[in-house]
C-alpha cells in the first residue's frame, strides 16, 4: 500500500500537480536535488587513490602481523634456550674477565679518551658537518 502511495505522489509531481502536503513537498525537494548536476565531479585519479589507501591498509595489517610473528619467534627461542640451560645444568662463567684485569689502566685510558673525543665533537659544530659528508 505504501508503494502505491509513493508512486501516486511521484506521478502527481511529474504531471505538475503540487498539493500542499508534507509528502509532496519532501518528494519535490528530493526530485529537484536529483535533477541537479553534481557540483564537484570526482577527480580522474579518484579510483587510483582509493586503491592505494586500501593497499596501504592491507600492508600495514600484514606488517603488524609480521611483527607479532617476530615477537612470538623471539619469545619461543628465548624460552627454548632457558629450558635447555636448565635441563643441561649450564653454569655461566665469566673467567675471561679476570684476564682483562691486567689491562685495567689501558681500559680506563681508552674510556677517558673516547669520552674526550665525544666532548670535543659536541663542542665544535664544524666537525658534525665534516662527519656527515
Amino acid at each position: 500500500m505504501a508503494m502505491k502511495h509513493e508512486e501516486k505522489i511521484q506521478e502527481e509531481i511529474e504531471r505538475g500537480i503540487h498539493p500542499d502536503t508534507v509528502d509532496h513537498k519532501a518528494y519535490e525537494i528530493v526530485f529537484h536535488t536529483l535533477e541537479k548536476e553534481q557540483p564537484t565531479p570526482l577527480p580522474p585519479d579518484f579510483a587510483i587513490r582509493v586503491m592505494r589507501q586500501i593497499l596501504s591498509r592491507e600492508q600495514s595489517k600484514s606488517s603488524s602481523r609480521d611483527i607479532w610473528w617476530l615477537i612470538l619467534g623471539a619469545l619461543s627461542i628465548t624460552i627454548a634456550a632457558v629450558v635447555a640451560m636448565a635441563l643441561s645444568g649450564f653454569k655461566p662463567g665469566l673467567g675471561f674477565l679476570s684476564a682483562l684485569s691486567e689491562f685495567r689502566g689501558l681500559i680506563i685510558f681508552g674510556a677517558c679518551f673516547i669520552a674526550l673525543l665525544q666532548f670535543i665533537e659536541r663542542r665544535l659544530p664544524g666537525l658534525k658537518k665534516v662527519a656527515e659528508h
